[in-house]
């Protein structure tokens, strides 16, 4: 900035860039210490009873701001109220960082499709959107820290790579299991299986 004179809406432009990469910076170094906090898998949880739906509905809340912006219409189907043991908090960084990615990678005016069944002992969450896919050959590297598929032919979406490797974490301390279905240019299904609580 200091480099040579500039007038007003210029130092404005390049203010604005340095709050954005000082935004992400922060972002990325929040999402480091997170994964380095759960390194170690004797992390105490606190585990308790859980209403899943809840959980997902003040996530879809959290993300509000994103879902207006790019005006995608997220709906629900949750034919019950599905009781879960788990950490709460832990459960709804997943549940957050699996709907962020879900917004980031659709395109403006699409759908993200979030449902809860119960199968045996099992409750399945699973969200599905019309994004721009994942090919066959990145969906086995997804959790890989930093690894980020098309990340040169979108240059426009922003991300650290970090998320979904923080997912898996995790999901092996809650004994949540995750599976990933994709195809490209046609949308990615993310499904999460918890424990049910058994003394709801």
């Amino acid at each position: 900035m200091i480099r040579k004179p500039r007038n007003h809406e210029e130092y404005e432009d390049k203010i604005n860039y340095c709050i954005s990469e000082v935004d992400r910076v922060n972002h990325l170094v929040d999402q480091l210490l997170l994964l380095a906090r759960f390194e170690n898998q004797k992390q105490s949880l606190n585990l308790e009873k859980v209403l899943l739906n809840t959980l997902i509905l003040d996530v879809i809340a959290r993300n509000a701001n994103n879902i207006k912006t790019k005006n995608i219409i997220v709906s629900t189907e949750f034919l019950s109220e599905y009781y879960v043991y788990t950490d709460a908090y832990l459960s709804s960084i997943v549940i957050n960082n699996v709907l962020s990615n879900a917004l980031k990678y659709s395109d403006a005016d699409s759908s993200v499709l979030i449902t809860i069944t119960k199968e045996g002992e099992t409750v399945k969450c699973s969200f599905v959107d019309s994004g721009i896919g994942i090919s066959s050959e990145d969906v086995e590297n997804i959790f890989n820290p930093f690894f980020r598929s098309n990340s040169t032919e979108h240059p426009e979406i922003k991300g650290t790579g970090l998320g979904l490797s923080i997912v898996k974490k995790l999901c092996l301390l809650l004994n949540i299991d995750i599976q990933i279905s994709s195809k490209e240019n046609v949308g990615t299904s993310v499904i999460l299986s918890f424990i049910e609580d058994e003394l709801k």
